[in-house]
C-alpha cells in the first residue's frame, strides 16, 4: 500500500467513515452507484436496521488460545465464513479493482465472486484467484446461458452463483437524478 493511500486509511476509523471519504474521491454518478440502493431504497433501509439490531454475543470463560474462523464451503477450505461479493460496475471506482479484489481474498484465504456485469475479463480474474466463484444472471435465451457455461468453464471457474434478486432492472433513482 502506498503511503499515501496508508495516510488516507489514518482517517478511516469506522465504516461510517468510508462514506465521506468515497464522496471526497468519486465522481458523483459513481459514488450514488456504489452508495445507494434500487427504487425508493426501502430494502436497503430495511438491511441496514436488521443489521444494526445483529449483535456478536462475547463468549467468556473460553479458550481462546486457538481461535477456529474457517469454514469449508464447495469443497474448499476458507479463513473465514464470508467473503468479497460480487460488484458489477466496480471498476467503475478504482482500474483493475476485480483482479486487486481477486487477489488480496485469495491472499487471505476467503472467497471472493466475480459479477456477470463486472467490467473485467473473467479470464483475468480466475488467473489472479484459481478459487474465484462467478455470479450471473440468468437470460432467457438458453444459446446465451450454454455459451456463458461454456466459457466459465474454459476459463477454469468451479463455482457459479445464480443471481435471482433482480427479476427485472432496477429503477435506480439516486443513479438517475446524479447523471
Amino acid at each position: 500500500m502506498s503511503p499515501r493511500a496508508r495516510s488516507r486509511l489514518t482517517k478511516i476509523l469506522q465504516l461510517e467513515d468510508f462514506d465521506a471519504a468515497s464522496r471526497q474521491h468519486l465522481p458523483k454518478a459513481v459514488y450514488e452507484y456504489v452508495r445507494d440502493g434500487a427504487g425508493d431504497e426501502r430494502s436497503l433501509r430495511r438491511n441496514r436496521e436488521i443489521f444494526d439490531k445483529l449483535l456478536w454475543h462475547p463468549r467468556r470463560l473460553r479458550d481462546v488460545t486457538r481461535p477456529r474462523t474457517g469454514i469449508s464451503i464447495f469443497g474448499q477450505d476458507y479463513l473465514l465464513p464470508f467473503g468479497l461479493a460480487p460488484t458489477g460496475g466496480a471498476a467503475m471506482i478504482r482500474y483493475d479493482v476485480d483482479c486487486l479484489e481477486a487477489a488480496a481474498a485469495y491472499s487471505r484465504n476467503v472467497p471472493y465472486t466475480l459479477s456477470a456485469n463486472a467490467l473485467t475479463l473473467l479470464e483475468d480474474v480466475i488467473k489472479t484467484n484459481p478459487q474465484s466463484w462467478f455470479a450471473a444472471y440468468f437470460p432467457l435465451d438458453v444459446t446465451i446461458i450454454d455459451g456463458m457455461l461454456d466459457r466459465l468453464t474454459r476459463a477454469g471457474y468451479s463455482t457459479l452463483l445464480l443471481t435471482v434478486d433482480v427479476p427485472v432492472g432496477a429503477s435506480r433513482i439516486a443513479e438517475t437524478r446524479a447523471g
